[in-house]
């Protein structure tokens, strides 16, 4: 039984909150002119109808009807008795002629079912006396929608019904089918599910008095992509778990029952796997065009198909990619893209296995790295957004003694869409290039400013999140810290790193700043990046020149080799353009002394980049802003 004050309640809560957000401000039932859209678009699909109704050919119709089942999102059909009854009062009222002005709106979702018995509708398998009073309508509705110009409903004599004949009535219902072509009332609202006809885009009709609100709940987009059910009122629950006012849950399955007060619904997706790439751009395109801030993730927007849970907390979706190995005894690390169940956010899990001792140990130190850099990030929006944090261990490290083949799964935030190795950068690549290598010295600077380098930077290893475009500097467990392991900034070849990207002083004690004291600092990463600078930036000239020191063996063990001398020359090449050229700031990045190397502050500085970076942090001051100034909207977390 549903508490009526705790829904006035959470009504006062709604209300309070109205100014802050679009999704409350409906919930609080402001007037608000949501129709010179729908208006607008409705007169778009009305004269792309009437186009279609023209054509000639049975194959373009063909292709038509392929193209528009590939914008379905999902289905609601009926699965209790007060939902089935509701229903079939929205089917009769929708199809009345004349049709209803009030009602046309909501046609547009109804899909007819055929006329079929109770049982059938509900999918009963046998034919026992319900356990309820059949209630279909044989009166006028005792409470009916204020808003409705409807003459006195009719009675359905075919939903007319005893106690025990209920199951073998034959009813005339409907489903829900929503689509992207369908136009929905706001936009920036979603799908709204409640009894108005003047807010509702899927409309109930409960019989006398009911629960169901004018506006209930809603199915919108979150900003990864993810379709999520949003209660507005109490009553809503999810696969039996209750939604409280204001919480949304992810609908990551196939298939879901959604209650609504006493109804029951069962939702369908009508995702098909192998349409995912073509939907997710229907979805860009769709949400592009209503200015929507949604930006689908390849993982996260796909199919459901997974329903494995972690911890209870976090879905798994699918593989996002393999790690390198823990060892020659154990395969390599696998990465899966997921989400947090509690908040919706996106994460990376990287799983880990403690095959012994020494792999446990292992495990144990790079939980303490992210564990410590993640520590002393600041609150987002930051620099440091662009660097990997550490969000859960499952279990924690320390929680269980070591035992055989245990497994560790580190969950990181946020979730890449791709690799530095694997993005494509399109017409406009020459504007994000500048704005990744930016993106990268930015990260470089906020983790040597904490006394961190992390060793190991590569295109592998820095995320791409493309919509916006963001990079993320991933895989911290080579890093170490100058301070508390000075020891540790001693040149060993095979230690860390990977040959191509590996500053001369890494494996070789003759390119170290001080040969008294041979260690390397900071600048190692810098030279990292250079490499990917002159890959990126420098494409041509990199082509002409072919270079060869990305190969094994790593070519500055012998700095009196043809290959170092060969790499050489060509950084002197590289310094010998115009000193505002991105080509002279690759060469100063990377220049084989260390002590002439750019550090991130000089790199960040350099004519070709100031710009960029200027750009950068002033959206960095933007986003903070919005976050604290008073009644300024507030902004959906980024995943």
């Amino acid at each position: 039984m549903l508490n009526r004050d705790a829904d006035t309640t959470a009504d006062a809560a709604v209300q309070q909150d109205a100014d802050a957000d679009p999704i409350a401000q409906l919930a609080a039932d402001c007037a608000g002119d949501t129709q010179s859209f729908g208006a607008s678009v409705a007169m778009a699909a009305n004269a792309n109808a009437n186009a279609n109704a023209n054509a000639n050919h049975v194959q373009q119709d063909d292709q038509a009807g392929q193209s528009s089942s590939l914008l379905n999102v999902f289905t609601l059909t009926p699965a209790n008795l007060p939902a089935l009854e509701s229903m079939c009062r929205l089917s009769e009222a929708a199809t009345r002629q004349p049709p209803a002005q009030s009602y046309l709106h909501a046609r547009q979702f109804i899909q007819p079912d055929p006329p079929q018995t109770v049982a059938a509708a509900l999918g009963l398998r046998d034919t026992s006396p319900l356990s309820m009073q059949s209630s279909f309508a044989t009166r006028q509705d005792d409470n009916d929608d204020e808003h409705s110009n409807l003459p006195p409903t009719q009675p359905l004599s075919t939903s007319s019904v005893s106690h025990g004949q209920a199951h073998n009535a034959i009813v005339n219902s409907c489903s829900w089918l929503v689509s992207l072509a369908h136009v929905v009332r706001d936009p920036k609202l979603g799908w709204v599910l409640g009894r108005d006809v003047e807010k509702a885009d899927l409309l109930l009709k409960p019989k006398g008095s009911t629960l169901v609100r004018n506006v209930h709940a809603v199915f919108r987009y979150d900003q990864s992509g993810q379709l999520q059910l949003y209660a507005l009122r109490s009553g809503v629950t999810l696969d039996g778990a209750t939604l409280t006012p204001g919480q949304a849950l992810t609908l990551y399955a196939q298939r879901h029952n959604i209650g609504i007060a006493d109804m029951t619904f069962t939702f369908q997706s009508a995702r098909r796997c192998h349409e995912d790439s073509a939907f997710r751009q229907h979805l860009q395109h769709w949400a592009d065009q209503l200015s929507l801030d949604i930006y689908p993730h390849k993982y996260l927007c796909a199919t459901p198909q997974h329903e494995d849970i972690l911890a209870g907390r976090y879905r798994v979706v699918a593989v996002a990619g393999v790690g390198s190995f823990q060892s020659m005894h154990d395969g390599r690390t696998t990465i899966f893209a997921g989400a947090d169940i509690e908040t919706g956010t996106a994460v990376a899990i990287k799983t880990c296995k403690r095959f012994d001792p020494e792999s446990a140990k292992s495990v144990a130190i790079e939980a303490a790295i992210y564990s410590n850099i993640t520590s002393a990030m600041p609150a987002s929006p930051s620099v440091a957004d662009f660097i990997l944090r550490l969000h859960d261990v499952v279990p924690p490290v320390h929680a269980h003694a070591f035992n055989e083949r245990s497994t560790i799964h580190f969950v990181f935030t946020p979730l890449a869409d791709n690799d530095l190795h694997r993005h494509n950068f399109g017409a406009q690549g020459h504007l994000n290039v500048a704005v990744a290598i930016a993106q990268c010295l930015l990260a470089v600077q906020w983790l040597h400013s904490i006394d961190w380098i992390h060793r190991d930077i590569k295109p592998g290893n820095i995320g791409v999140r493309s919509n916006p475009f963001r990079i993320v500097l991933l895989d911290l467990a080579q890093a170490i810290n100058t301070r508390t392991s000075p020891e540790t900034c001693t040149p060993r070849p095979g230690s860390c790193g990977t040959i191509g990207y590996l500053a001369p002083e890494l494996e070789n004690v003759a390119f170290c700043p001080s040969p008294a004291l041979p260690r390397y600092n900071a600048k190692v990463d810098i030279f990292a990046l250079g490499i990917i600078a002159l890959d990126l930036l420098c494409q041509p000239w990199f082509n002409q020149q072919q270079l060869r020191w990305v190969r094994n063996p790593n070519p500055f063990l012998d700095e009196h080799g043809k290959e170092y001398k060969k790499f050489k020359s060509a950084v002197q090449q590289l310094r010998g353009s115009n000193q505002d050229s991105k080509e002279f700031l690759v060469g100063q990045m990377l220049e084989p002394d260390p002590t002439a190397r750019l550090d991130a502050d000089g790199a960040l500085r350099h004519a070709f980049l100031e710009p960029v970076v200027r750009e950068q942090q002033m959206k960095l001051v933007k986003a903070k802003e919005a976050q604290t100034l008073p009644g300024k909207k507030r902004q959906r977390n980024e995943p």
